[in-house]
C-alpha cells in the first residue's frame, strides 16, 4: 500500500510499532498474562491493523 511516506517516516512507524510491542510483552509478563499464543497474536494483530480502534469494536 502506498501511503506517500518518506523512508524516514516509514522507519519511525516501524520503530514505534516494534518498541510498543516489546513494552506490551514486558507488561504482560510482569502481570502474569496467560501466554495463550493465539490470543496474544490476535490482540497484537488487531492493534497493528486497527490501532486503538481495535479496542472499541
Amino acid at each position: 500500500m502506498e501511503l506517500g511516506l518518506s523512508e524516514e517516516q516509514t522507519r519511525w512507524i516501524f520503530l514505534l510499532m516494534i518498541g510498543g510491542l516489546a513494552e506490551l510483552q514486558k507488561e504482560w509478563r510482569r502481570n502474569g498474562f496467560d501466554w495463550d499464543v493465539k490470543a496474544m497474536a490476535k490482540t497484537i494483530g488487531q492493534m497493528l491493523s486497527h490501532g486503538l480502534m481495535s479496542f472499541f469494536t
